[in-house]
């Protein structure tokens, strides 16, 4: 299963760090979490005008999945595709699939992605599912990094994988090696790890024990 390091910061030298941190894992994507405030509690950096600085200044060169939990996803998406990040995951919650058509057309380089709180249905998914191939269930709320894992959330895998056989499933929230096994059994292609690798003494050893999960 693809794990996907997460970098939760307030500031640029934080990002800065945590990149420099997982850049010697090599992995295909690191995930940043954007947060405004508002739909999730705790703001979070939010300059991608400066993501090619960082990127150089660290010399790491992973896909960067923005994952925008903010009230106004469009603007954000438009500024996050502009500065290059490869991959945005947008919630429904606030973002229409008039809008995902119009931004997939806009910017056709980058690919966008779908997320759901864990209390969101499934069913809820349905306009989306034919304008993208990429679903992310979050298995926490949006909040702070380092949350106990949903349980229901193995339910919802396993049912969405029977909706959508052929989309990428990402699970984001609450990640460590038990979880990470029990999600790939119930379906899902990629986790998404922030508190679980950063917060470990071996952050390349707490990374293939996931990726071997």
């Amino acid at each position: 299963m693809e794990i996907i390091p997460v970098i939760n910061c307030q500031n640029r030298s934080c990002v800065e760090e945590r990149l420099s941190r997982v850049s010697p894992l090599d992995p295909s994507w690191v995930q940043f979490d954007v947060s405004d405030g508002i739909f999730a509690p705790t703001p979070t950096w939010n300059n991608p005008e400066d993501l090619e600085a960082v990127r150089t200044n660290v010399s790491a060169r992973p896909n960067i999945e923005a994952h925008l939990m903010v009230s106004d996803p469009a603007a954000q998406a438009s500024r996050w595709a502009r500065a290059g990040a490869e991959r945005l995951i947008l919630h429904m919650e606030k973002y229409d699939p008039e809008t995902l058509v119009s931004q997939k057309r806009e910017f056709p380089r980058v690919e966008f992605g779908i997320a759901l709180l864990p209390s969101t249905p499934l069913d809820a998914l349905a306009p989306y599912l034919e304008h993208t191939d990429f679903i992310q269930l979050l298995a926490v709320q949006p909040g702070p990094s380092g949350q106990t894992f949903d349980e229901s959330v193995i339910d919802r895998i396993k049912a969405l994988r029977e909706r959508a056989p052929s989309h990428t499933i990402e699970i984001d929230g609450g990640v460590n090696e038990d979880v990470a096994r029990r999600i790939r059994e119930a379906g899902a292609d990629a986790a998404a790890s922030g508190a679980y690798l950063f917060s470990s003494p071996d952050i390349q050893d707490a990374y293939q024990k996931l990726s071997h999960a």
